[in-house]
C-alpha cells in the first residue's frame, strides 16, 4: 500500500485589509507630471455597490470589450504617470486627468468617501479614459487605487 497524502491547503496568517491607509504617500500633480515611473493601477479598494461602482453589470458590458476599459487601464500601463498625468484633448483646455478637490465632488461622492473611511482626503484623481468617462481614485506611492467609474463624468461635473 502506498502512503496516503495530504492535500496542502493554502491558509491566511492575517486578515487582508480592505481599504489600505490611503493617506500617506499621497503624491501630488507636479510630482506625477515630472515622474518617470510607469502607470500602475489596483483594485483593491474599488467600490462595487454605488452608481459608480464596478458592479457585474458595469464589467460585463464595458471590462473586456475590444476597446473597453481593461484596455484602457493596461495601454496606459508602458507609459509614465509623466505621460499620463500631461495627456491633453477633448474641447476644454487642460490636461485629460488630474486631481480633483473633495470640495468640488458631488456629494453622493463625499458621502461615499466617508463610509469607506476616506473623509478627510483633499483630493482624489480623475483619470479620463475617453469622452465623459473617468475613473476615480487615489495616488499612493504611484499606484492609482480606483474607487469608481463615472461614464457620464457625474462626480466632477465640468464647470
Amino acid at each position: 500500500m502506498g502512503k496516503s497524502r495530504r492535500r496542502k491547503v493554502a491558509t491566511l496568517t492575517r486578515e487582508p485589509s480592505a481599504v489600505k491607509n490611503l493617506k500617506t504617500d499621497i503624491v501630488d500633480d507636479k510630482n506625477l507630471r515630472s515622474s518617470q515611473r510607469l502607470f500602475t493601477w489596483s483594485l483593491s479598494v474599488v467600490d462595487v455597490s454605488s452608481r459608480w461602482g464596478l458592479t457585474a453589470d458595469v464589467l460585463e458590458e464595458k471590462w473586456c470589450p475590444k476597446n473597453g476599459l481593461l484596455k484602457a487601464l493596461v495601454s496606459r500601463e508602458t507609459m509614465t504617470w509623466a505621460q499620463v498625468a500631461n495627456q491633453v484633448g477633448g474641447p476644454n483646455r487642460g490636461t485629460n486627468s488630474h486631481h480633483v478637490p473633495t470640495s468640488k465632488i458631488l456629494g453622493e461622492a463625499r458621502e461615499l468617501l466617508e463610509k469607506s473611511l476616506l473623509y478627510d482626503l483633499d483630493e482624489i484623481y480623475s483619470l479620463r479614459i475617453k469622452g465623459q468617462e473617468r475613473f476615480y481614485g487615489i495616488i499612493q506611492d504611484y499606484v492609482l487605487y480606483i474607487l469608481w467609474y463615472d461614464p457620464k463624468h457625474e462626480i466632477c461635473p465640468s464647470s
